[in-house]
This record gives structure tokens, sequence and C-alpha cells, in this order.
């Protein structure tokens, strides 16, 4: 993305396996073979699907109660390898150290384009940020390894309902702090380490003023009074 070109998946995940350990990179080579068996078994499933949907060219009648085992066959199948690899990837991330938590944010912020008009259009550019952070705080993922961030901004901090591994130096910022306003993130994304001693928090920050304002703009968009209002207005035209 640095330099406006497509970005190939075969090199980014060289990228990635040069961050990792030898047992990370054999989590996932486990993962790949077992998906190499699955993958055989669901290429079966499949040509078993189709000559029976191919009879019908010979004016045959389908058999739909076997369409509907070999489709359900696929299905497993194919549901069987993403549990795989999901399991894979959530078993190496949460035995990533600091050190390559940080190597791989950095390495991800190569791959998101460069937005020149963060200024005219603060919640587009604060998005664009926010990718570099679903890396941990992943919204829809009860195993993610940070606490979710919707609505983060003016909720009562370390209170995230599905998290509960919140370090002592963040339960113990909550007792003096209470809630994370936009002075306070503000002054957190820009030293994570220096505003709470001990988190576990390992991103070094945000220097850019700019940045930071732009991230908690876009955070602010993403609590639930800020979508019904969005809702609202959208059914309102």
């Amino acid at each position: 993305m640095e330099s406006n070109h497509g970005v190939k998946r075969g090199g980014v995940a060289k990228e990635v396996l040069a961050i990792l350990n030898p047992h990370q990179q054999q989590i996932l080579n486990t993962a790949s073979s077992d998906n190499l068996r699955e993958f055989d078994e669901f290429v079966k499933a499949r040509a078993r699907l189709m000559r029976e949907l191919e009879t019908a060219l010979t004016g045959n009648k389908i058999d739909s109660e076997q369409v509907q085992k070999f489709g359900t066959d696929i299905g497993e199948i194919e549901a069987g390898m993403t549990w795989t690899q999901a399991m894979a990837m959530l078993q190496v991330r949460g035995s990533l150290s600091d050190q390559q938590s940080t190597d791989l944010l950095e390495m991800r912020s190569k791959y998101i384009a460069e937005n020149t008009s963060s200024v005219a259009n603060p919640v587009e550019r604060g998005q664009q940020l926010f990718a570099q952070c679903v890396l941990c705080h992943a919204s829809d993922n009860n195993q993610a390894i940070a606490p979710d961030l919707t609505g983060i901004v003016g909720r009562a901090i370390a209170t995230e309902a599905k998290y509960e591994a919140y370090s002592a130096a963040l339960n113990n910022f909550a007792k003096s702090d209470g809630v994370w306003s936009e002075a306070l993130l503000d002054e957190f994304l820009t030293s994570p380490r220096n505003a709470v001693p001990g988190t576990y928090m390992s991103f070094d920050g945000l220097s850019d003023a700019q940045d930071r304002e732009a991230l908690i703009t876009y955070l602010k968009t993403t609590s639930s009074d800020s979508k019904a209002q969005t809702s609202s207005a959208s059914n309102a035209e």
C-alpha cells in the first residue's frame, strides 16, 4: 500500500512467519496440514454432489435427499476447516509477546493506505487507524485478547462486560479516573504505558495529535447512541 501497488498474500504471510517463533509457526503448519486433509474430503464430497446434480442433464430425476445429504457433508467439512484455522490463529495470538504484537502492528501499518484527507474527514481517518486496533480489540470475538472498544468514549474504565482480564494497573486507574473521557483517551493513546504504568497494552501510542483526535472521533461513532441516531437520520431521509 505504501507504493500504491497490490498486496500479495504470499508476501504478507512470509512477513508474519518471520515474526513468529518456531512453536507458533508449528501451530500454523499443523493447522495447514489438517486443512489439506480436510480439503481432500471436501473435494470428494463436492464431486458426489455434482454427480448427483448432473443426472438432470440426462433427464433423470434428482434425488433431493441425496443432494441435501451431500450439501450437509460439504458444509460440515468447510465449517471444520474454518474452525481449525480459527483455533490455530487464536492459539498463536494468545502466545504473542509484547514485541511480536508491536512488530505485527508495525507490519500491518504498511498495508493501510495513506489518507491525505485526515483533517477534512476525521471519521474516515479514524476508521483507517482503528484497523490497526482490531488485531487485539476484535468486537465480534469473545476470545479477543483485549476489550471491545465499541462505545468506549464516555464508558466507565475497565467495565467491558465480555472482557475479564483487565490488568491490576487499569483497575486501579479506573478507581481514580472513572470514565474514558475524550481528554483521558487522548492522554492514554499518546502513550498507554506512561498513562497507566503496568497496563497490558503493548501499543506504543500515537504521537500525532490529529491522528489521536481522528481515532477518538471515530470511536465516538461506535456508541449505541450514535448508531441509533445514524439509523434514525437514515430513516428520516
